[in-house]
């Protein structure tokens, strides 16, 4: 797969199905004709999800889009998921790198997958995991040997 994985979460299931299948309290007497008719239904609703929303996503290292989003610094974006207003990708700082202050819209996830980066007093490195919580800023960060780091947060702040 080389694009992110976009979740779309919807019902597998119609209301009109649902309430059929819930208003069946006692053993239901239901022709072929209309039993056919509800299979085919929830076989095409699973059908149209899977095709949706795979079950699982594989992205190769070598899949994918570095896109730069600053000087020193490329992004790669693994999974957008718009009904939680998040995104998960990975983001490689170069040692020449001097991310900007920002501040967080939503919790930020962040584990150290290689190098090193800091803010203000916290270091981080390699195998390290980080969360910046809801309302918070970050100071400017810097990194001495640059860093790849996976980052999972608000989809606005990671534009």
């Amino acid at each position: 797969m080389s694009g992110p994985m976009k979740r779309n979460r919807q019902a597998v299931l119609d209301r009109e199905t649902l309430e059929l299948l819930g208003s069946a309290t006692s053993k239901a007497e239901i022709t072929g004709d209309r039993l056919a008719r509800l299979r085919n239904r929830i076989i095409s609703r699973v059908e149209q999800v899977d095709a949706v929303d795979p079950p699982f996503v594989t992205i190769r290292e070598d899949e994918g889009t570095w896109i730069e989003i600053a000087p020193s610094m490329e992004k790669k974006v693994l999974a957008i998921d718009e009904q939680v207003g998040t995104e998960s990708y990975l983001l490689r700082i170069h040692p020449d790198a001097r991310p900007d202050a920002h501040h967080h819209e939503q919790d930020e996830l962040c584990v150290v997958l290689q190098g090193d980066i800091s803010f203000d007093d916290i270091r981080l490195k390699a195998g390290d995991f980080h969360v910046a919580r809801k309302g918070t800023w970050h100071g400017p960060a810097r990194t001495v040997d640059g860093a790849v780091l996976f980052i999972q947060a608000a989809l606005s702040a990671a534009a």
